[in-house]
């Protein structure tokens, strides 16, 4: 997970898979790359995802504060690269796709919605 002082954002969760690449590129490179770079969120997850087979799996989030956009690219489960920009609200991100009802991540968004209001501005 990063930033930059100029409001670029971005974060990675890994998804273990049973048949990894051996000699994958690292993962960790993705957001770091990002946000060294001069892209915009849609952009580099285009570009990144020209590249997403030569990585073991991932979900990747890029936002622009200041543009208002988020998008999310994962390259599982399988196929082409999953692509998408991230609507406002509240999401969550796993090791699953975004916004998977996961046990853990459901928990976790009901007691979190004990303690805000996520009506308000």
């Amino acid at each position: 997970m990063g930033c930059t002082r100029d409001g670029k954002v971005a974060f990675l969760t890994n998804v273990r898979e049973p048949s990894s690449l051996i000699g994958a590129k690292t993962r960790g490179q993705l957001p770091v790359r990002f946000l060294q770079g001069s892209h915009c969120p849609l952009e580099y997850a285009t570009e990144i995802a020209k590249e997403a087979n030569q990585y073991n799996g991932f979900n990747l989030i890029l936002a622009d504060v200041n543009s208002g956009t988020m998008v999310y690219i994962s390259n599982r489960p399988g196929g082409d690269p999953v692509i998408q920009t991230v609507a406002p609200g509240l999401h969550v991100l796993s090791n699953a796709a975004i916004d998977s009802p996961w046990p853990k991540v459901v928990s976790s968004v009901n007691a979190l919605m004990l303690f805000i209001d996520v009506t308000s501005p």
